[in-house]
């Protein structure tokens, strides 16, 4: 069946450490079974996530508003409006935000179950 969403009537999480919100667009419980995609609103001042992996799933993120560091698999990447970064499964990343605005990015998670393991910064 059909959906259309949007960030302000979609489900929102608190990303982890506090950092900003999370707007689950799509995802199983709307009935969109192979992949996950949300609006991410990171607030300035505030640190990278938590420095992780899926074991199963790949990351796609699509910066909208705001500047950002991304660290993935100990690679730095500075990244702005309009680009695009791709993480494949099992490869450690993080992303902060470097601006004084929100840095508003849309992450696609395939498969929608995936898992979230924690590990050490490089």
């Amino acid at each position: 069946m059909a959906y259309a969403t949007s960030a302000s009537t979609a489900r929102s999480v608190e990303l982890r450490g506090g950092r900003g919100l999370s707007y689950k667009l799509l995802e199983p419980s709307v009935g969109c079974a192979g992949l996950v995609l949300q609006e991410n609103v990171i607030r300035p001042g505030t640190d990278a996530g938590p420095y992780h992996y899926h074991s199963n799933a790949d990351n796609i993120y699509y910066i909208l508003e705001g500047t950002g560091r991304a660290t993935v698999d100990g690679k730095v990447f500075d990244v702005k409006v309009g680009d695009t970064l791709f993480i494949p499964a099992n490869e450690p990343h993080d992303v902060s935000n470097t601006g004084p605005d929100d840095l508003r990015l849309i992450e696609c998670k395939l498969p929608a179950d995936s898992d979230f393991i924690i590990v050490d910064r490089p």
